[in-house]
């Protein structure tokens, strides 16, 4: 197998430390057009999921799911397949995916509200009857091993302050640039192996707040689904269901939230993220020059009930991704930003209020950039998406990757992910020191990569 790998990484010589950072693609399942692999990916540990809605595996576009297990060599081997019990064509398996522990999510999704079955949100488990070495199927393909700069560069990059608070960072033009060629695997053998789907979660209002399965997020024994509100005349619907897990195994819908105690005008439910007791949801005006609003929610331990604790406006972006981890929110707004060159932002709690801590642009701002695309932080790395100017041509042809780093309190740019696509970065799951990208589209087949930061 010819693998061919470039990399770049302007002033590496001025760096006094490296840290090694290892590229991976993962094996994909098949070559074919059209079936979206790489549009939604998950990692947690050494586990991996990546949806595939246009899969065609019993019907056309009934979807799939491919579970990964990472190798002791640090290379991914495809381990599972997943389809759900009711598969059938046009449901579009693997919108979404999502993994937690020996848990796994994947909705299945059509954004009509207007249809009479619901999107579905299903959840599988480990099948403890499995005796099967999870590790005797399936290629894996390394692309590389890269070095990658572990503190800032000594460049200014032009870092700025937005406020007496929030620390203005700016990207760096170091990039890491991957190009592969990838292998297939044979699916018979995969077909469900060692997971079972334990229950398939379906709209409890049946579209009264609108389309179900619009954003889930799942940690270990709690689940968060929005439906995404369509508008009537000034009202917005839309609504948020938490479902807790029972000692039965059951998933009980524990909470309804609902547009109606933010008296916004928007599209509840475009987003969400859930970590813990604490959770957030977007609401997005899909209108240009109006900006969104996102509502911070914290379990009351007396009551029981989510309360609104704080909320983030002037969110300039339609779709609104999130990453919420502990006291920290970052959000992207890809439409932010002269000509929508776009930004990301991160807050952190203190005092029972959430403060802009960071403000995140790239160096060189393109029209349309759409910088803040797709965002992922775990520790002292924050991972965004966007667009890149190449071979100085006067429109964004790749989309990349940009990488950055929180040494002594202050972000600043490490480097670019660039394998050289306009696709790359359709997903993005960023947990530990494990990154995974998923690079999807309509006419060309799909790729995932994994990117290790600080591993040994």
């Amino acid at each position: 197998m010819n693998i061919r790998v470039i990399i770049w990484l302007a002033g590496l010589a001025l760096l006094p430390q490296l840290v090694v950072g290892q590229i991976f693609t993962f094996p994909t399942p098949g070559n074919l057009s059209g079936n979206f692999f790489g549009s939604a990916v998950a990692v947690d540990g050494d586990l991996a999921v990546v949806g595939s809605s246009g899969f065609d595996s019993c019907g056309t576009n009934s979807g799939a799911a491919f579970v990964y297990q990472r190798h002791p060599d640090s290379t991914w081997k495809l381990t599972s397949v997943l389809q759900p019990s009711d598969c059938q064509e046009d449901h579009f398996f693997g919108k979404t995916v999502a993994v937690s522990g020996n848990r796994i999510l994947v909705t299945s999704f059509r954004s009509s509200f207007n249809q009479r079955e619901s999107n579905g949100v299903y959840i599988f488990e480990r099948d403890e009857s499995f005796s099967g070495d999870v590790f005797d199927l399936g290629p894996s393909n390394a692309v590389g091993v890269a070095s990658i700069p572990s503190d800032s560069l000594d460049t200014p990059s032009n870092v700025g302050k937005s406020d007496e608070n929030a620390q203005e960072v700016a990207a760096s033009p170091d990039t890491v640039s991957v190009t592969s060629v990838t292998n297939t695997i044979n699916l018979s053998s995969l077909t469900g192996r060692g997971w079972k789907q334990k229950t398939r979660i379906s709209d409890p209002d049946r579209g009264e707040f609108g389309t179900f399965a619009t954003a889930v997020s799942l940690d270990h024994n709690r689940l968060l689904v929005t439906a995404a509100g369509h508008r009537e005349g000034n009202q917005s619907r839309g609504a948020g269901y938490v479902f807790d897990l029972q000692k039965n195994g059951q998933w009980l819908l524990s909470s309804r939230l609902t547009a109606d105690q933010l008296r916004f005008n928007g599209v509840f439910g475009t987003s969400c993220d859930l970590d813990g007791d604490r959770l957030v949801i977007s609401s997005s005006s899909y209108t240009p020059g109006k900006p969104g609003r996102i509502a911070i929610y914290d379990l009351d331990p007396d009551s029981n009930d989510w309360r609104v604790t704080d909320t983030i406006e002037d969110v300039v972006s339609f779709f609104m991704p999130l990453d919420l981890s502990g006291d920290r929110l970052l959000i992207g707004e890809s439409n932010a930003g002269r000509n929508q060159s776009g930004r990301a932002r991160l807050f952190e709690l203190a005092d029972q209020k959430w403060n802009l801590k960071t403000t995140f642009s790239p160096a060189l701002p393109y029209d349309f950039g759409a910088f803040g695309t797709l965002v992922s932080m775990s520790g002292d790395h924050v991972l965004i998406v966007g667009f890149d100017e190449q071979l100085e041509l006067s429109i964004n042809v790749d989309r990349v990757v940009y990488v950055f780093h929180n040494s002594m309190g202050e972000w600043r740019q490490r480097n670019t992910l660039d394998v050289g696509n306009p696709f790359f970065g359709s997903a993005l799951s960023f947990t530990g020191k494990t990154a995974v990208i998923g690079q999807s589209s309509e006419n060309t087949p799909g790729q995932v990569y994994s990117v290790d930061f600080n591993r040994p």
